[in-house]
């Protein structure tokens, strides 16, 4: 059977800072963060049944535009988002609970609680609106991933005009009900069918999900997909199902074959989020013999 390779920039895809989302309370706290202008090392470590995974970038945010540059030179360029599309799914709250002190700056701390899960704390620099440290936890309180400046200056940065080059452009997305209702429902375990995409090779399609708070894309073929950054991924056991998984600083890519096709999963998910979402999706399986023979014959 014919499989088809598809390649995905992770320096882009990676979630460096924290979870997009929106809500009145956090409002001002959104537009200040697009608008700042900034510098800094900043570390992302997130702690995943397979060990511990952590990064150091230099970020620079100016004009609307965000550098990431990791330790090898790898530069992730990105459009801030004011989060202003979005809507906080009604199972968080959010909560203002004070003010502290982060690298010897006076910071908002907002919490993102679930029931009784402080599911996000994030801390906002006062003076520049910045989001110096933030976060994430599982649904036992664990930690999942944290990200904190380690030297930040609040001064506008210079972004050389030769990186805009390679900024992304958002590809044309077709409008939610275009395609196949199967392939992609209005809900998956919670979160909510924002916008499809053709995908990142011919025959795969993008589907963008979202719980305000949370993302993920999943990617679907007719074919099995062979994905490189997974090609030394270890088969993992999620919800008594068997994975190719891969995490990232503030990211997990988890990839399997179906009786129909192929899946990849892109997304800043929480461990136990991951498991529901996953439960919500067709469950791992090899296609039949018709259809493997249809495929060999004609790809």
């Amino acid at each position: 059977m014919r499989r088809l390779t598809i390649g995905l920039l992770i320096v882009g895809l990676t979630v460096g800072a924290a979870p997009a989302f929106a809500a009145d309370d956090l409002a001002p706290f959104l537009v200040e963060q697009a608008a700042a202008e900034f510098s800094g090392e900043q570390t992302v470590v997130c702690y995943t049944p397979d060990g511990v995974i952590s990064e150091l970038t230099f970020v620079r945010q100016a004009d609307g535009i965000r550098v990431v540059e990791d330790a090898e030179g790898a530069i992730g360029i990105n459009r801030v988002s004011h989060g202003e599309a979005w809507k906080l799914g009604d199972q968080y709250r959010v909560e203002i609970s004070g003010r502290d002190r982060f690298l010897s700056r006076a910071v908002n701390v907002v919490e993102v609680v679930e029931g009784r899960l402080v599911r996000v704390i994030l801390f906002f620099d006062r003076a520049s609106g910045a989001l110096l440290a933030s976060d994430v936890h599982n649904a036992d309180g664990s930690t999942y991933c944290s990200s904190r400046f380690l030297r930040f200056n609040p001064k506008a940065p210079i972004i050389p005009r030769d990186l805009l080059d390679g900024l992304s452009t958002v590809p044309d997305s077709r409008r939610v009900g275009s395609v196949d209702s199967e392939a992609f429902p209005d809900e998956i375990g919670g979160f909510h069918l924002v916008e499809i995409n053709d995908g990142p090779a011919e025959g795969v399609t993008n589907g963008y999900y979202a719980d305000g708070l949370f993302s993920f894309s999943v990617f679907v073929s007719d074919r099995a997909m062979e994905v490189p950054e997974l090609a030394d991924a270890p088969v993992a056991e999620v919800g008594g199902k068997e994975y190719q998984r891969k995490f990232y600083p503030g990211q997990v890519l988890i990839s399997w074959e179906t009786k129909a096709g192929g899946i990849l999963l892109v997304g800043d998910l929480p461990l136990d989020l991951q498991e529901e979402v996953l439960e919500a999706l067709p469950a791992p399986g090899k296609p039949n013999f018709f259809v493997r023979f249809w495929r060999g014959l004609f790809g």
